[in-house]
């Protein structure tokens, strides 16, 4: 069975910096994801202790070309808030 990766990368902004202070980070995940899997996935890749999983799903944005006239919708998004054992980190943003 091939495995592949759920986390798609780092969520990289002021308020995941903040966060990661207090063992807490943001993954953009892919749709197809649950709990259990990212979880799972993170333990093994960055050997650390998951304490709680959040996940939110991000509505696609509108879209409008001025210059054809067109109108589109970009895609959606799943992104995930994994909290973290204290005195745990993860050397993502560094």
């Amino acid at each position: 069975m091939k495995t592949t990766s759920v986390l798609l990368q780092p969520v990289v902004s002021e308020k995941s910096f903040e966060q990661s202070e207090n063992a807490v980070y943001t993954f953009r995940v892919k749709m197809s994801a649950n709990k259990k899997q990212v979880a799972q996935e993170i333990e093994q890749r960055f050997k650390v202790n998951v304490v709680k999983v959040n996940m939110l799903q991000l509505p696609g944005k509108r879209t409008f070309d001025y210059r054809r006239r067109t109108a589109g919708k970009l895609r959606r998004s799943k992104k995930t808030i994994v909290t973290l054992k204290s005195g745990q980190t993860i050397e993502v943003f560094k």
